[in-house]
């Protein structure tokens, strides 16, 4: 099999679309826990249609930090290392990437929170709602363990940990240009020392790291002379276990069978690191299946990319959206049962996706642009 030279892997864009409306999925519950409503979980909309991601959507923000490694360590390493990308160029990249939309919707929250905040006289989900945090989210450091909860677009938190990763990635790169064993070590600190003391940079370097394990299996499989075999065995293995994860999932084998396996279940607001090793490793091989089909199927996977181009803004944008949605019905007194209903949800996604589009075009974009020529004066290509 001949390696790809593209520039993009439109496979994997899709799945970071996929994953960023997932997290939408997920987080429905908050039009339920803003009130003293008792929270049913399954009188969410379409709920067994959609029930791995009602339950396990929060996950999805683990295979982010996975597919920026994966992504990262097929662009960047060897560069970096000999020189041909420099520091300013990289972080430049990031920055333009990252912090414009941030600083668009960390605004928009603030007073969005302060409107919902007169109507109810308390905020939207996330309280921490102050001057401090605002900082902290001004600088993009809301998750490195100064803070003292989740506040304003706090889905923010995963970007913040990703640039503290991009740090140490660079750092890396520039010092020993990493090899598999590593790599491998950095993914096993990052989730057996690290997460302990704090799960959000834990699981920030274990997947980042662990995708560029990944991306390393990618390498040998598609340069192997046995790289057919392998890729059927890996796609095999990977419906697979998506097969039995789903089953799982749906509680359709007894819980009691599996007293110390919490794969796909846990309290609401917590993660078992059994859970997010569990569904890394079927992360893994749905990165690695998915980057190899690319090369059969790429037509469907280049018609289907634009769910990659709007996956941050649909990320950042659903908090937003929600919180407008809330006060809509915070004003005019109408039943939180609304939301239980799949016409909401569907209005809700089209709308998303529908800002998500124009923000892609109309502001991420022209300032990525823009940015990128004023302090590289010149125009890289988008990354």
């Amino acid at each position: 099999m001949i390696k790809s030279e593209s520039p993009r892997l439109y496979s994997l864009d899709v799945l970071r679309g996929i994953a960023a409306l997932s997290v939408v999925f997920w987080h429905w519950q908050h039009f339920y826990k803003s009130s003293s409503t008792a929270f049913i979980v399954e009188a969410q909309p379409l709920f067994y249609w959609f029930f791995p991601l009602y339950r396990n959507g929060d996950l999805a923000v683990d295979f982010f930090f996975l597919l920026s490694g994966f992504i990262f360590f097929w662009l960047y390493p060897k560069k970096i290392f000999e020189a041909k990308v420099s520091a300013k160029e990289f972080f430049v990249l990031r920055f333009s990437r990252l912090y414009p939309l941030h600083f668009v919707t960390l605004i928009l929250v603030a007073v969005q929170q302060f409107s919902y905040w007169s109507l109810n006289t308390r905020y939207f989900i996330y309280q921490e709602n102050n001057i401090f945090h605002f900082i902290l989210n001004l600088l993009l450091i809301s998750s490195l363990k100064l803070e003292k909860g989740l506040s304003f677009n706090a889905p923010i938190w995963s970007v913040s940990v990703e640039a503290f990763v991009y740090f140490l990635f660079f750092l890396i790169s520039k010092n020993i240009r990493p090899n598999v064993f590593v790599v491998a070590a950095i993914s096993l600190i990052g989730y057996f020392l690290i997460y302990p003391a704090y799960s959000p940079v834990g699981r920030g370097v274990g997947g980042f790291f662990l995708g560029g394990l990944v991306y390393s299996m990618y390498d040998a499989v598609i340069m192997s002379r046995s790289s057919k075999a392998l890729s059927q065995f890996i796609l095999l293995s990977t419906v697979l276990l998506w097969t039995i994860a789903i089953f799982l999932s749906a509680n359709l084998l007894n819980p009691g069978l599996f007293p110390n396996f919490e794969i796909l279940s846990s309290p609401p607001g917590v993660i078992y690191r059994p859970k997010i090793l569990a569904a890394m490793i079927l992360f893994s091989l749905t990165v690695l299946s998915v980057a190899i089909s690319e090369q059969k199927i790429s037509g469907l996977f280049k018609k289907l990319s634009i769910l990659g181009d709007i996956s941050y803004s649909s990320y950042l944008l659903h908090f937003p959206l929600q919180l407008a949605f809330a006060t809509v019905v915070s004003l005019n007194g109408i039943s939180l049962d609304i939301f239980n209903s799949p016409v909401t949800l569907l209005m809700f996604l089209i709308i998303l996706i529908s800002i998500s589009m124009m923000s892609y075009h109309y502001i991420e974009m022209p300032l990525q642009r823009y940015l990128r020529r004023l302090w590289l004066r010149s125009k890289p290509q988008p990354s």
